[in-house]
């Protein structure tokens, strides 16, 4: 039998952390892959401090499972006539 899936610690995930500039005036901070973990605050530099040290908090309930791939998916061509 064939493992298909090894855990590894969450510390090795790449993740994107977007800022953005509200009408407000206040910033929020995301992390892209983690649509949940989103902060806004009055500057920037909060905003993104808050946003890594919520993500930080968030990365030790999780366990990183990979490949989510273990193989190629094909999508079937599908011809439909009415």
């Amino acid at each position: 039998m064939v493992k298909l899936t090894q855990s590894y610690p969450p510390t090795q995930l790449k993740v994107t952390l977007l800022v953005e500039t509200l009408e407000s005036g206040k910033f929020a901070a995301s992390i892209f892959e983690f649509p949940g973990c989103r902060i806004e605050a009055n500057t920037r530099e909060s905003a993104i401090e808050q946003v890594q040290s919520a993500f930080l908090e968030r990365l030790r309930h999780i366990e990183a499972i990979y490949p989510i791939n273990t193989y190629s998916f094909v999508s079937p061509k599908v011809s439909v006539s009415l």
